[in-house]
């Protein structure tokens, strides 16, 4: 009996310990969900839109899309985990309204030469900054714009270099604190490689910042971004939209909100000729 019994447990320990182990392994694609395909954004709705190539590092190309504007406002999008640029077309369409936009592929994304991880984007997002300012966008005229995990990527961005605004829609906290959440029962948080805890960058961010959250986001609870902005200066301003899921700047609400608060920003006029990288 004892004998059978320890062997049941040896053989649930097993089973847990390998079940652990792929969890470990398959930790990125889980994560990152990229469409490799590089497509035009003329296809897709997009005809204004000039396809950039932007060097990350050695070995590793960005494709971006730029939208020009008579404006001298940069919109520099960074989108969320799955996919590319293709599934956010109307998205850059809808952003271009308020100004030029700079929108990038991370690496293995869209046509983006490399592999997904945190070190990785992070570079990828700084590399689309540097080939802003480069190209002749004042720091003050960049908005950087994070959606799902591009809002962690956006508020390290503007906790390093200086920006005149930041919109983070569907903000987290923590990346490794989501993971935890949902793989309660493995010891996810001591072996995540990417864990995307950004919390603290958010103090370092003295640009004007809006976060914007559904309160019915299935996928990062509304309380995970209130987490976030709790004790924030008055440079952060928190809207959770009623009926909002995670796509929340679908919902015409949530646009109106970031439409209004784009119009508040200075803006410088455009006595010259707007940059075009």
């Amino acid at each position: 009996m004892i004998r059978a019994l320890a062997a049941g447990l040896g053989l649930l320990a097993a089973l847990y310990g390998a079940a652990a182990a792929a969890l470990y392994l398959a930790q990125r694609p889980l994560l990152f969900d990229p469409d490799p395909r590089a497509l035009p954004p003329e296809a897709l709705g997009l005809p204004g839109a000039r396809v950039r190539s932007i060097a990350a590092e050695a070995g590793v190309s960005l494709v971006a899309w730029f939208v020009p504007s008579e404006r001298r406002r940069l919109i520099l999008y960074l989108h969320g985990t799955g996919g590319s640029l293709a599934d956010r077309a109307p998205r850059v369409g809808e952003l271009a309204a308020h100004g030029a936009v700079l929108a990038i592929d991370y690496r293995g994304f869209g046509g983006s030469t490399g592999a997904p991880s945190e070190a990785g984007l992070t570079r990828d997002a700084e590399a689309a900054y540097r080939h802003a300012t480069e190209a002749g966008f004042a720091p003050r005229d960049i908005v950087v714009l994070g959606e799902s995990l591009g809002s962690g990527l956006a508020l390290r961005l503007a906790a390093e270099r200086p920006v005149g605004g930041v919109v983070l829609a569907g903000a987290y906290r923590s990346i490794r604190e989501i993971a935890a959440r949902r793989y309660w029962m493995f010891p996810v948080s001591s072996g995540m490689r990417d864990p995307f805890d950004v919390a603290a960058d958010l103090a370092r961010v003295r640009a004007p910042m809006l976060v914007l959250h559904g309160r019915d986001d299935p996928v990062i609870p509304v309380e995970d971004a209130e987490r976030l902005v709790a004790g924030a200066g008055p440079n952060v301003a928190f809207a959770a939209v009623a009926g909002a899921g995670h796509r929340v700047l679908d919902d015409p609400g949530a646009a109106a909100r970031l439409e209004a608060w784009l119009a508040a920003l200075p803006e410088r006029d455009a006595a010259r000729a707007a940059p075009q990288p």
